[in-house]
């Protein structure tokens, strides 16, 4: 697992005693110190998603994309996973989470959007959203008027901004077919 991390550290144009920092604070961060000799085959969906997040920071990223980073994997990898996507916002990174889990958007973002079909349909913060919705895209359930981010067809994007705490600006994308487009103007509010 720590060379999976280093070449990573390399692929950014770190030396390799840089990028041996580099990983060892990256191991630390996800909390997989103890598993660094061990193989990728040999660890638990869990502790991959871990080492995939580990191989995304190592070059600590003002810009992290994660893509429902906590489907099927274990309570403990999950509750780890989510209080590092938090201090990765603390220490300044913006983070675009994509999920279908609405508690985990009312636990990390300060914008949502939730997109439908490849098009936004609501976005703004969470106290907006509820606001403009008679049964609230957003209350812990999952569940809203049928175009909620548990659809199927669905995600819900959101954001928090390196330069501003508790972000007035979102980000948007869409995706449709798993490829992001970028933001049009229309939906990228600043």
């Amino acid at each position: 697992m720590f060379e999976n991390i280093q070449f990573f550290a390399e692929l950014y144009g770190f030396k390799p005693d840089e990028a041996k920092q580099k990983t060892l604070a990256a191991l630390d961060f996800v909390e997989l110190t103890a598993h660094q000799k061990k193989r990728p085959p040999e660890l638990s969906g869990g502790l991959l998603r871990r080492l995939n997040i580990a191989c995304g920071i190592v070059h600590e990223p003002e810009l992290i994309f994660m893509d429902e980073p906590t489907v099927a994997i274990d309570p403990q990898s999950r509750n780890t996973i989510l209080e590092n996507i938090r201090e990765l916002n603390r220490r300044g990174a913006t983070i675009i989470y994509t999920s279908h889990y609405m508690e985990e958007v009312e636990l990390l973002c300060d914008r949502v959007a939730i997109v439908d079909e490849g098009r936004i349909i609501a976005e703004g913060t969470q106290d907006e959203l509820k606001r403009r919705s008679p049964l609230a895209y957003l209350t812990g359930s999952g569940r809203s008027n049928g175009c909620a981010a548990s659809s199927t067809r669905s995600r819900t994007l959101t954001s928090r901004s390196r330069k501003t705490p508790r972000s007035r600006r979102s980000l948007t994308c869409s995706t449709t077919n798993g490829f992001a487009s970028p933001p049009s103007p229309s939906t990228d509010r600043r």
